[in-house]
């Protein structure tokens, strides 16, 4: 089966299935994915009865609130911070951006959830350093968003990309989709929400171990796609 390109090529199924055996960068993208989008679907749906049945805390729409901005302030960051470092030369910064995002957003959520917040105080006193803790750790975690497609270009053929994001779109979403349930079954077989929550939270380690391989990887399949297209280009002209 073949699938027409715009400009000539064309993809061809076997040969998208080698290009992603032999991509292993596109598989460890893939596979931290997973993991990685669990806490997602499941701390959002979760913390808002956490914080009102654990904290006694009406307003934990606040928090929830400040924690969007931090995913909203985190993908404008990481893109200016991965940039810069692209600029100066370091060719990795796709991955450590995101790797180093991930560790210390883990670290301040699980802070966020053992803060020992005064039962029922809805004061701004009370509410600003939980706030605090949750704009930074979604604003760190997010650090893998706007990386994670720019990897999964700079390795893989254009004809190869609709198929190559389709593929990731579907594992996103179903960690994003079963996190809730999952975080749920967590908070029932360890006893509490505390621990249910943090232990869903921990998910994002293993999605940031798993961006490690991809530092051996990444450096040699980006440089293969460019010679490739600069052949394409000479061949064209």
């Amino acid at each position: 089966m073949r699938v027409v390109w715009s400009i000539g090529n064309r993809i061809n199924l076997r040969e998208f299935k080698e290009a992603l055996l032999t991509t292993p960068t596109l598989i460890f993208i893939y596979l931290q994915g997973v993991p990685g989008t669990f806490p997602w679907g499941g701390i959002p749906y979760w913390t808002p009865t956490y914080f009102q049945k654990q904290w006694g805390l009406d307003a934990a729409t606040i928090i929830v609130f400040t924690a969007g901005l931090g995913m909203m302030v985190g993908y404008f960051i990481a893109g200016l911070l991965t940039n810069k470092l692209l600029r100066k030369g370091y060719v990795n910064a796709r991955l450590v951006v995101p790797f180093i995002g991930i560790l210390i957003g883990t670290a301040t959520t699980i802070a966020l959830l053992s803060y020992p917040y005064p039962y029922g105080d809805s004061s701004l006193k009370a509410l600003a350093p939980v706030m605090v803790m949750a704009l930074l750790g979604m604003t760190f975690v997010t650090f893998a968003a706007p990386n994670v497609p720019a990897v999964l270009s700079e390795v893989s053929l254009p004809e190869h990309r609709g198929t190559i994001f389709g593929i990731f779109n579907i594992t996103d979403n179903i960690g994003s989709a079963i996190g809730p349930l999952l975080t749920g079954a967590l908070i029932a077989s360890l006893g509490g929400m505390y621990q249910g929550l943090v232990a869903t939270a921990l998910l994002w380690i293993p999605c940031t171990l798993l961006w490690l391989p991809a530092f051996r990887t990444y450096r040699r399949a980006r440089e293969k796609l460019r010679r490739i297209l600069t052949e394409r280009a000479k061949i064209k002209t």
